[in-house]
C-alpha cells in the first residue's frame, strides 16, 4: 500500500499524466484521479445519509484542488486484527 497518495483534480488529466510520469518507480506514491462526484451532488448525498462520516474526509482537499490542483494525502491504516 502507497504511503502517499497524491489526489488530481479530474479537470487537470496533464498534471496527472506529469505526476504519473514523475513518480513512476516509486511504490510509497501513487498518483489518482479525484473520483468524486459534482460538489452539488456530494451535498445531496451526504444530505440523504445523515450525519454519517465519509471516512474519505480530508480536510482542506477542495482548497488543494482547486489550487494548486492536487492534494497530498496519507491513507489510512487499517488496525492490525492479528
Amino acid at each position: 500500500m502507497a504511503q502517499v497518495l497524491i489526489v488530481v483534480a479530474r479537470e487537470l488529466p496533464h498534471l496527472y499524466d506529469r505526476l504519473t510520469r514523475t513518480f513512476s518507480g516509486m511504490p510509497d506514491i501513487e498518483v489518482i484521479l479525484d473520483r468524486r462526484r459534482a460538489a452539488k451532488h456530494d451535498d445531496q448525498a451526504r444530505e440523504s445519509e445523515g450525519n454519517r462520516l465519509d471516512r474519505r474526509c480530508q480536510p482542506g482537499l477542495e482548497e488543494d484542488l482547486r489550487s494548486p490542483g492536487f492534494a497530498l494525502v496519507r491513507p489510512q491504516q487499517e488496525p492490525y486484527a492479528g
